[in-house]
């Protein structure tokens, strides 16, 4: 991606805005008018900003791990990112990766863009709409099993429909309110 690319796809669509996902990750230089700047210099000036404001570590290593891979998935600094376990380490993987040279370059990658002709297309996005649904619906099929297996293991008998609809809205209320690491 280059920064002129979203202007490109702008007129091209008549959309408002672009969304950048694997780029942003692999550079996100890509931003800049001027031109990307080499993986090492971003991955260098991201490590120091992530200390300053203390980002968590798991963050900090993924985001390295995501511009390393992309520039040089099999080089000795990639594998050092990988079983990091500080910042320092973390830095010495960059440090490897440049010594490796070709994190110093700067790299342009090219995503396959499909864009969808509502009208030639309907038939597939009928087919991907249903897939979708049958998938949410056995989702909430799983979803409503567990429910009865704790409530048997509980002692509290058989769920009827009502239950499972009740359960639904509890199970989105705690996502909603964050609780991490609980079973629904």
């Amino acid at each position: 991606f280059y920064y002129h690319d979203f202007q490109r796809f702008r007129d091209l669509t008549g959309c408002t805005s672009v969304m950048a996902a694997r780029g942003a990750l692999w550079n996100c230089s890509m931003f800049r008018r001027e031109g990307l700047l080499p993986v090492y210099t971003v991955a260098s000036r991201y490590i120091s900003i992530a200390q300053r404001y203390s980002n968590q570590f798991r963050n900090t290593k993924y985001m390295l791990l995501q511009m390393i891979q992309a520039q040089e998935p099999k080089c000795r600094g990639s594998k050092m990112a990988i079983q990091a376990k500080n910042i320092p380490e973390l830095t010495a993987a960059l440090e490897a990766c440049k010594s490796e040279g070709s994190m110093m370059e700067v790299k342009h990658y090219k995503l396959g863009v499909k864009f969808v002709n509502r009208d030639e297309d309907q038939v597939d996005i009928s087919k991907n709409r249903q897939k979708h649904f049958r998938s949410l619906k056995m989702g909430l099929k799983r979803l409503a099993e567990a429910a009865a297996a704790r409530k048997r293991s509980r002692g509290e008998g058989h769920m009827d429909v009502s239950d499972v609809k009740s359960t639904e809205g509890a199970t989105s209320q705690k996502a909603a309110n964050g609780n991490k690491g609980q079973k629904f």
